[in-house]
This record gives structure tokens, sequence and C-alpha cells, in this order.
């Protein structure tokens, strides 16, 4: 049984560290599986799911409601793959998030179940213990919904996030609407970062990384606006400045990039 439901959230997941422990009723003949509190593991982030699980003819049927009882943001920070693969059990971290959700109706090719994920992180740090600079201050509000299965009624609001690396902050945010019929979007960005910095705070081996990144951009408006050329309905401004960029790692040809400026506005960037 465990098997069964671990497979298709696997591909799901894209190969992550996926697995379910306990807490099924298995009915083999209808391929119907029951949870009571039954526990799911993604990385280290653990989840309490109940509800049923079916595997028909064609697709798979799901009422599952999933929280995760555990508050450490270590948890959280186990979805993040490039650090999770890197020394994950010695970095030093503190802070909290909660996270629950919903899943109902059926997956197959052709259908999407609705379903709901509400993740908050508070004052969220991880530090490798080798290297003398920590992310910190780590905030982040995001709320994923869709009530009724049809992807275009699929909401995606990042009210917030925020972080600060060595010292650097950067703040984001993003609600997308409608996103197959017309994307409907709202987003911003602002960050001041200095790449050289990267390796105080994350282990960058067999690669070198330089140069300064300066963003101060908003966008707000319809898809089809830009595409018809409404563009006075689409509000976009700010921009993306890079300077002295240098990327070298083994086994790539070297990058440069001495200056660049991606400018904002509705009829081009």
């Amino acid at each position: 049984a465990a098997d069964a439901f671990g497979l298709p959230l696997y591909r799901y997941l894209g190969g992550v560290n996926a697995r379910v422990v306990s807490g099924f009723d298995a009915d083999l003949d209808q391929f119907i599986f029951h949870f009571r509190d039954g526990e799911i593991f993604i990385n280290d982030l653990k989840l309490l799911a109940s509800g049923m699980f079916g595997m028909p003819e064609e697709g798979y049927d799901m009422d599952l409601t999933f929280k995760a009882p555990g508050s450490s943001f270590s948890e959280v920070l186990s979805l993040v793959p490039a650090i999770y693969a890197k020394d994950f059990n010695k970095i030093k971290t503190s802070g909290s998030f909660s996270l629950a959700g919903h899943v109902k109706g059926r997956y197959s090719e052709t259908e999407m179940p609705a379903f709901s994920l509400k993740l908050e992180v508070r004052d969220g740090r991880f530090q490798y213990p080798d290297l003398p600079s920590a992310v910190e201050n780590v905030a982040l509000n995001l709320t994923i919904a869709n009530p009724d299965g049809v992807p275009d009624h699929t909401l995606i609001d990042l009210a917030r996030l925020h972080l600060e690396m060595a010292g650097a902050p950067l703040d984001a945010s993003l609600v997308l609407k409608t996103p197959v019929s017309d994307p409907t979007l709202k987003a911003s960005l602002k960050t001041r970062l200095d790449l050289a910095a990267v390796q105080t705070f994350y282990p960058l081996e067999g690669m070198k990384l330089s140069g300064k990144v300066d963003a101060d951009l908003s966008l707000d408006g319809r898809m089809s606006s830009v595409e018809q050329g409404r563009y006075e309905e689409f509000k976009a401004s700010g921009a993306l400045i890079m300077n002295n960029i240098a990327y070298e790692a083994e086994g790539t040809p070297p990058v440069r990039i001495a200056s660049g400026t991606f400018a904002f506005s509705p009829s081009q960037l």
C-alpha cells in the first residue's frame, strides 16, 4: 500500500525523498486506501495526512487533509534541493514554520483535483558551520489554492518573502491569477547583492562567483494587455542592474558580464 501511494507522489515531486510509513486501511479489491493520521515524509519534512487515496482504472482519487505537526524551520528548509544536497545535517538552523492543506478530486492526464496549501515561515535562519555568514530573518507567507480542480482557477499568493543573505536583504511578492486563460500578476522584487559574498554563507565547491546585482522592480497587470498592445493597462517599472559579473566553474566556460541593465516598462523589457 505504501509503495502504491509513494510511487505517484515520488513522480509528482520530481524525485525528492518521499515516503509513507504508517496509518493505512486498505481495500485491495477497490484499491482504496484510508488514512488515519498517516505519516508522510518529504526529505526531513513530516506531514500527517488523513482521508483516502484511490486507484481507479484511470488516474488517482484523493480526499486528503494534511498538516505539519512540527514547527522547526529545518524541516521546511530540507525541501530546497541545493541546500538538502550539501551537508544538510551539519547546518545550524533556528526559526519556525506552519504548513497545512488539502487535496480533493481526481488526478489524471485530463483532470486535476482541488487543493490548497498554506505555508508560513517565521524568523528563519541557517548557517553552515564552516562559513562565517548566515541567511537570516527569513519570513515567508504563501498560499496556493484551487477550489474546483479547474487549472485556470489556481491562485498563487506569495504575500511576503524576506531574507537577508550575509546582511544583504531580499524582498519579493507575487500574486498570480487565471494562469491559463490570461495570466494576471502583481509582483515585486528588491535586492542588492554582492555575489562575492555568496561563498560566505553557501559552499561554492569548484566555483567562483563575483559581481553585484541591484534589483528594484514591480509588475502589475494582465498578459493580454501586453500581447494586444494595450501597454497603458500594464504597470511595469524599475530595473535589474548587473556590474562586473564573473562566474567560473569546473568543466564549463567562464562567464563575464561587465555591465547589464534590464529596464522594465509597459511596452518593453
